[in-house]
């Protein structure tokens, strides 16, 4: 019914999980979240046509309210992302209900919790976890396989590995832009129809971001994968 998918270090496009209904996009304070990676995740739940959830984990290490890592969540509620706080040391209720009669995918960097939290979910699940590099601040990739556990009576949670860089250069230009809506919402309303959203004065989505009403990163993000795909393309 849905199929997740990733290129590999060979250039093959190949499937990290099928069926599922859900797909939970894991950050932490630490390792750093990477807004571009996590964009790159949403443009490939978009292709795929599988809800997103977004969740900030080990919340206890944030930094006040003022924590940036806060902000760049709120900034993806501001999308209209569903969004979720969860910390290491608690039972996970909140997720658990949410979670119910789902067939979920955990994506996300090493060394934020996604084995943590699964082990708190299905306490039988036995995943294997590590502690974040001292020297890097990067996790330490303690899942190696994807692996399926069941949950509850009609759910299931996969724990996929870690992953730092997901490329998406197999998509097309209209696939990137299905990934960004506030970003599509502007396409095609340039003063020039071969508009590349760089420097042309009359740029709709330029001047979107001069009215708070794209942000800037996220433009920044989607001309870089934009370039990705081009370049592929050009190589093929």
């Amino acid at each position: 019914r849905s199929l997740l998918t990733r290129p590999d270090r060979y250039h093959k496009v190949k499937p990290v999980a099928a069926n599922i209904s859900l797909i939970v996009i894991v950050i932490a304070p630490l390792p750093e979240p990477a807004p571009t990676l996590i964009d790159r995740y949403l443009v490939a739940c978009a292709d795929a046509e599988i809800p997103a959830l977004l969740v900030l984990n080990k919340c206890d290490l944030l930094l006040g309210n003022d924590d940036p890592r806060l902000k760049l969540l709120d900034e993806y509620k501001a999308l209209g992302y569903e969004c979720m706080l969860t910390q290491a040391d608690s039972d996970f209720a909140e997720l658990k209900q949410r979670l119910d009669n789902e067939t979920v995918a955990f994506v996300g960097q090493s060394g934020v919790g996604k084995s943590t939290m699964i082990n708190a979910i299905v306490p039988d699940a036995a995943q294997k976890t590590n502690i974040i590099s001292e020297n890097s601040a990067l996790g330490q990739h303690t899942t190696t396989s994807t692996r399926l556990i069941r949950f509850g009576e009609n759910g299931a949670l996969i724990d996929s590995p870690g992953i730092r860089e997901f490329g998406l250069w197999h998509l097309d230009h209209a696939k990137i832009d299905h990934g960004f809506p506030e970003i599509s919402a502007f396409i095609g309303h340039c003063q020039y129809r071969n508009c590349t959203h760089t420097h042309e004065k009359q740029c709709a989505i330029k001047q979107a971001v001069d009215k708070h009403e794209v942000l800037a990163r996220r433009l920044d993000s989607y001309l870089r994968l934009v370039d990705e795909i081009t370049e592929a393309q050009q190589k093929n």
